[in-house]
């Protein structure tokens, strides 16, 4: 498990839309359980991941 703790709010968030697999899962059901298998982060950075994958649905339905 890799510590995102000491790193910035964003980390979790880069990382989620920067590696393939993670961003190809963003909106799976149960996503954030699966992550947090992946890594250790902390409440601040799941909220910054957790409003840019609404930002990004959101953005994906307009598309549609």
């Amino acid at each position: 498990m890799e510590d995102l703790t000491k790193y910035g709010e964003q980390e979790l968030s880069l990382r989620v839309f920067n590696d393939e697999n993670l961003y190809l899962m963003r909106h799976n059901e149960g996503f954030i359980t699966e992550l947090k298998e992946i890594f250790k982060f902390n409440g601040t950075q799941e909220t910054t991941l957790l409003i840019d994958l609404e930002e990004d649905l959101n953005e994906l339905v307009k598309g549609e």
